[in-house]
């Protein structure tokens, strides 16, 4: 499998961060890699003797714990009655610190039962900022497992002059995987051996519908915040037409590669494949799980609006920004989330019309630990999601002396709109057990600072723990 290049990513949504780590990483941390997070924790997990059995209408799940990655396992120093205890008294107490305002909320939910173990107006609908990602991630993976391949192919018909680069919707295609391709072309189109007249390169990105703004998107951020969804684009370039740009850039590459301007016309044309015309080659080095990788760890926006359609497709629904975000609150639906009150946009959480409740995000987190699915749970075992004081997004947070002992402890996807902060994901306590959680605070005061309102909220998750 191929790696891919990061750069910096910045949105208006969320944090700018240096990405560092590609597909080949994720593959080694999947097989195995060590992370070091503190001699706190331990690979065993013990019951602690005497504590009382959840109860809850679901089924419990006590697989959980060899679902999640190694370093989130850790031995019991403490009943989970007492850790209870503690976690109700201190989330009553810091959840009405004056950086979150009126408008915070908040649920806790024990992550093998299902259990709600603290909530604070947990059904009220607020907009999710990129906590969002969390819905694209589980509906992609309920319909795509991560190994699924996001192939781009050149075709062609015996003896035709027209050659075809078909996009796969693959959003980490690179200029660099596209130059490996046309290598293979190039080389592939002058065995097979060159037509009397020139070849025409057309370009098929009709996987896919020709993306619109999702509702409460400003005009400025197709060309600012977030590469238009094209099933065929590179480097997630900002620009008007994705599609056309990468045939574009292919067709230089061609030309690299050995094939002359006398062989190939200099104009790209939109076309589908001929009947009958084959694979003469392919790039196939990336995959869903991939693509979710980066999705979630750093937060990309392009990413995630181009996995929403992957869902549609898969349901056999229109891949417009409105059909595939649909398509996402209904595949939602059949996994048991309840998304009463949700209001779906789009896929990165970007628009401010989207709305979730912090009881649809835990629910998204509890099933994602599905034994039925344990295929939904990946991007856990993979490290995807942002580390507390370690990776992505979280890599420079949980860092004060309210947070920094939950360092390694917390795995959450974080969320920033103008007035908005959010943080939704699993805590592991100091009694062994995981808590899914989610807080949301929409209407930021004005008079607190992005940092101070979030350090409150790493605050939250740090409760879960029990370590402050």
């Amino acid at each position: 499998m191929s790696s891919y290049n990061e750069h910096k990513v910045s949105t208006p949504g969320d944090e700018k961060v240096s990405a560092d780590r590609g597909a080949g990483l994720r593959r080694r941390l999947s097989a195995g890699g060590v992370l070091v997070v503190g001699a706190t924790l331990a690979a065993g997990l013990t019951t602690p003797a005497g504590a009382a059995a959840p109860v809850a209408k679901v089924p419990s799940w006590p697989s959980v714990v060899s679902l999640m990655p190694q370093f989130m396992q850790a031995n019991a120093t403490r009943s989970t009655s007492e850790l209870s205890a503690r976690i109700d008294r201190k989330l009553t107490k810091r959840i009405k610190k004056a950086a979150l305002g009126s408008d915070v909320t908040m649920r806790v939910e024990d992550l093998s039962s299902g259990k709600k173990l603290w909530a604070k107006k947990g059904n009220q609908a607020q907009v999710p900022a990129s906590t969002m990602k969390l819905a694209t991630a589980l509906a992609v993976l309920s319909v795509r497992k991560d190994s699924y391949t996001l192939k781009t192919t050149v075709r062609r018909a015996p003896g035709s002059r027209d050659i075809t680069l078909i996009g796969g919707g693959d959003p980490l295609l690179s200029s660099g995987n596209l130059d490996e391709l046309a290598k293979s072309t190039a080389q592939a189109v002058r065995a097979q051996g060159l037509p009397e007249k020139k070849l025409r390169l057309n370009y098929d990105a009709s996987l896919f519908s020709w993306a619109s703004l999702p509702s409460g998107w400003p005009s400025s951020y197709f060309s600012n915040y977030v590469a238009r969804p094209s099933a065929l684009s590179r480097d997630r370039r900002k620009v008007g037409d994705p599609a056309k740009d990468a045939a574009v850039y292919f067709r230089d590459r061609l030309y690299v590669h050995g094939l002359k301007k006398g062989d190939l016309r200099g104009k790209v044309y939109q076309n589908a494949p001929e009947a009958g015309a084959s694979v003469v080659a392919s790039y196939d080095g990336h995959d869903v799980g991939d693509a979710l990788w980066r999705m979630l760890r750093y937060s990309d926006n392009s990413v995630a609006e181009l996995m929403i359609r992957h869902v549609a497709l898969a349901r056999g629904e229109a891949t417009t920004s409105t059909g595939s975000a649909n398509a996402v609150q209904a595949q939602l639906r059949l996994l048991d989330v309840p998304v009463k009150k949700s209001v779906f946009i789009d896929g990165s959480g970007l628009s401010r019309n989207n709305r979730l409740t912090a009881k649809t995000l835990t629910g998204i987190l509890r099933a994602s630990f599905s034994p039925q699915k344990t295929h939904l749970s990946s991007p856990y075992r993979n490290w995807s999601l942002p580390i507390a004081g370690q990776s992505g997004t979280l890599s420079t947070r949980f860092k004060s002396s309210r947070t920094r002992c939950a360092n390694g402890l917390v795995v959450a996807k974080t969320g920033t709109l103008t007035g908005v902060i959010a943080l939704s994901g699993v805590a592991v306590g100091d009694d062994g057990r995981h808590r899914a959680f989610s807080v949301l605070v929409n209407n930021r005061p004005s008079g607190r600072s992005v940092t101070e309102t979030r350090e409150r909220v790493d605050q939250l998750a740090t409760t879960l723990t029990g370590c402050k």
